[in-house]
């Protein structure tokens, strides 16, 4: 596999309007934490008792952003099950970020001795006189009567925990009462956070490693004085108009009248909140913030987290109620061919489903017999091949894709030229991307698996939530897992990217494999690759279950998904190779310029 090491060549393209380009350009999903360092750190804390009553209002606004971006909602809805434990109502689900995470006995019913509140917009009057701490996560509506309220709180001992936006306030006097505010003059930066911690012996980071990688959005020149505060963690940034870096706070404690202050500057990203890292700051900074041991919340650190885990191969059940389409080349009795070994039928083996994908003529693909793993494979030819169910009959309102395949190549560009579909699914009469599923490899031309396009009824538009490349000839695990507001991909077990998802069902009505439907009413973009297996389950199957399963096909057809970096000069040879129509006189000059530019800088 192939990971891009210069997203600059693809946030050119984006910038002169190719869509598809703009995900890959986006920060790449951070890996799980090691869950034996974060038992060791969490270790080394003392004990900590929860004598009193802590009463916790999580303070939420409207979100803001685009997916996995100040699902400010989102956080409260997660966040208060995960302090003030499940209750009526409640989802029991603990992380922010992708398909839900499991979760083990205990870990629903929140923190020992907390009273959780949450607020909308702003807290009223009662929760100002009775909070021990408040979290705000949004963009509040300041004006002096709130900044007023505010002050007094902190003034007669309450705490408080102010996190990304909610600093996002030209406001001097928000400044002097929490540290830190924005200014005209402020700045921002998305990407990789590496945070520095600057105060090892604090309480807040008793046990946590000199540095922290984030992948998130750091804030830095702000309004305000903080010669008074405690700063526990900066990151090197570099002014507008500078040339050197300054290290710059991103976490801080202060003091205000008897109250507690704490800062946390990160959290764009929904990952962010489920970094057990990062929580370790934010829960010891709550505690803190309550006057409490920062150490009170340390057993809810990771519960629902993005730590790495053992993973037993998972082999699918045919008989599993929410298995909708299991097709496995692998098991020839479930293939019929000719004696060309030209594929007629490719039996359904999800049992409460039954039906098969036919196809006729020189639609039909062929079966390999040693393909992927020295296992069969369907192998579609890219000019005409489908296998198709036209009365399959079904819709879900959320579900998990899984496909072995191994892309040939992804010529043409364009309607009805690009756009080589994988899997697709529709309302008869109606277009993949507006009713049902597409899954295939984007709409420009391409000389390496370099994008999958997910598109659909829970969310149109070209985008690729790919950025892990790989070769052509080189066979893949892929996995899509879909609820009502986030489509995932994971390749190779590993997360890719991600998309808005909406809670509008996915029509199954009309399935094929090797072709879409999307253009005059007919079937278009044909690929040309080898299919092995394809698994469809109608439910957004939780993140382990996904591991699961994708070990089981890793395994079966000997698939490592090992990285090996993209050089300079394979980037820049991979993007020449895409066909622009009739902007290419216009970019290749600046293509050409960027590359020359490039490999000067690189020697």
């Amino acid at each position: 596999m192939r990971r891009l090491a210069y997203p600059i060549i693809l946030l050119f393209v984006a910038g002169l309007g190719f869509a598809q380009f703009a995900r890959a350009a986006d920060p790449t999903v951070p890996a799980p934490r090691d869950a034996e360092q974060i038992k060791a750190i969490l270790a080394a804390a003392p004990r900590a008792t929860a004598d009193r009553t802590l009463q916790v209002v999580l303070l939420a606004g409207k979100k803001d952003h685009g997916a996995n971006e100040h699902d400010y909602p989102l956080w409260q809805k997660r966040w208060k099950v995960l302090l003030g434990g499940l209750g009526e109502g409640d989802e029991p689900i603990l992380n922010t970020f992708g398909p839900a995470r499991p979760v083990g006995e205990g870990d629903l019913a929140g923190a020992e001795n907390v009273r959780l509140e949450t607020a909308w917009e702003w807290p009223s009057d009662e929760q100002w006189k009775t909070a021990d701490v408040v979290v705000m996560f949004s963009a509040p509506p300041w004006n002096e009567q709130r900044l007023a309220q505010l002050d007094a709180y902190l003034r007669r001992g309450g705490g408080l925990v102010i996190m990304h936006l909610a600093v996002w306030h030209p406001s001097p006097e928000l400044a002097a009462i929490v540290g830190g505010s924005w200014k005209k003059e402020s700045e921002y930066r998305h990407g990789p956070v590496a945070l520095e911690i600057g105060d090892p012996n604090h309480p807040i980071c008793l046990g946590l490693p000199k540095t922290i990688e984030l992948i998130d959005e750091s804030y830095f020149n702000l309004e305000g004085d903080r010669s008074d505060a405690t700063v526990l963690a900066t990151s090197r940034e570099t002014r507008r108009g500078e040339t050197t870096s300054r290290a710059e706070p991103m976490f801080w404690t202060r003091d205000h009248g008897k109250g507690r202050v704490f800062v946390c500057i990160p959290g764009h990203y929904m990952w962010t909140f489920d970094d057990p890292l990062f929580r370790i700051l934010l829960l010891r900074g709550m505690a803190w913030a309550a006057s409490e041991s920062p150490y009170r919340f340390d057993s809810l650190v990771l519960r629902g987290a993005s730590v790495t885990r053992p993973v037993e191969p998972e082999t699918p059940d045919a008989d599993d109620p929410n298995l909708v389409l299991w097709l496995d080349a692998s098991d020839q009795d479930s293939v019929a061919t000719d004696d060309a070994g030209l594929v007629s039928r490719w039996q359904n083996k999800a049992t409460k489903v039954g039906r098969a994908l036919i196809a006729s003529g020189d639609a039909r693909p062929r079966l390999l017999s040693r393909a992927i793993g020295e296992r069969p494979a369907v192998r579609f030819d890219g000019r005409d091949d489908v296998l198709r169910d036209p009365e399959f009959g079904r819709s879900v309102d959320q579900w998990t894709l899984f496909l072995v395949a191994t892309p040939r190549s992804n010529r043409g560009s364009g309607i009805p030229d690009g756009f080589h579909g994988f899997f697709s699914a529709n309302t008869p009469g109606k277009q993949d991307f507006v009713s049902g599923i597409n899954v295939g490899m984007g709409g420009m031309e391409t000389s390496m698996f370099s994008c999958l396009n997910l598109e659909g009824g829970k969310g149109g538009g070209a985008s690729n939530l790919l950025n892990r490349f790989s070769d052509f000839g080189e066979p893949r695990v892929l996995a899509i897992a879909t609820n009502n507001e986030l489509s995932t991909l994971h390749a190779e077990s590993s997360v890719q990217g991600f998309r808005n998802s909406s809670d509008r069902p996915t029509s199954l009505e009309q399935i094929r494999v090797g072709s879409r439907f999307y253009f005059n009413g007919r079937e278009t973009g044909f690929v040309d690759a080898d299919v092995a297996e394809v698994i469809l389950y109608g439910q957004c199957l939780p993140t382990d279950r996904i591991a699961a399963v994708s070990k089981y096909l890793q395994t079966k057809y000997g698939i490592r998904g090992e990285e090996t970096p993209v050089t300079l000069d394979e980037a820049f040879a991979a993007l020449a190779t895409y066909d622009w129509g009739r902007s290419r006189r216009r970019l290749e000059p600046i293509v050409e310029a960027m590359r020359d530019k490039h490999l000067t800088k690189a020697g």
